[in-house]
């Protein structure tokens, strides 16, 4: 005779599987209560699995987290990698699930992709090369450079001291209010 009871305990099975067995190392599983999302119920690092024994890499691993009570709270299973988003493009997507039933299996992925170089990065760098060019020319030629400059301040100095003679000619001072009657101040008696 079999007596079947109700089970008080939910077993999570997830398998996870990364691109690559280096991806595979920069994970870690949390499963937090929805309620409580500060606090997480269990964190597995994943890499803390090895290689198979015949010396394969794992790119997938199945992972048994501890039963969780069959209350029918929610639950929140995320994968976290410290990969760096500078560098690196992925989409980490929790799974949500009620602890009800006897158990539990999900599948997540990680897929991340190297980020491309910025575009506007190549398009300065085509704006840095003519004047790089330029410099180098400037740098190669430099006495030519300096005597074309000096001769050049030479000549707008000389330009400049004549615009200020004549202009000193033709300079007449007027009185802007000259058109305007004065008040005749009072006098005070002491």
């Amino acid at each position: 005779m079999y007596a079947l009871r109700p089970s008080s305990r939910v077993d999570v099975l997830v398998y996870v599987v990364a691109d690559r067995a280096e991806d595979l190392k920069t994970l870690r599983l949390r499963l937090i209560r929805e309620d409580e999302p500060d606090t997480a119920v269990s964190i597995i690092k994943l890499s803390e699995y090895k290689p198979s024994s015949s010396g394969y890499a794992l790119t997938s691993v199945m992972i048994a987290l501890p039963p969780i009570q069959a209350d029918g709270r929610s639950y929140v299973l995320q994968l976290e990698s410290s990969l760096p988003l500078g560098t690196h493009e992925y989409i980490n997507r929790p799974v949500h699930f009620k602890a009800s039933g006897s158990h539990k299996v999900f599948r997540m992925t990680f897929s991340p992709n190297l980020k491309s170089r910025d575009p506007e990065l190549s398009q300065s760098s085509y704006i840095v090369l003519p004047l790089l060019i330029l410099l180098g020319i400037t740098f190669y030629n430099k006495d030519a450079v300096v005597q074309l400059t000096l001769s050049a301040l030479e000549k707008s100095r000389q330009q400049t001291a004549t615009v200020k003679a004549s202009s000193n000619d033709d300079l007449l001072v007027t009185d802007p209010f000259a058109d305007y009657p004065k008040k005749k101040s009072k006098f005070r008696k002491t």
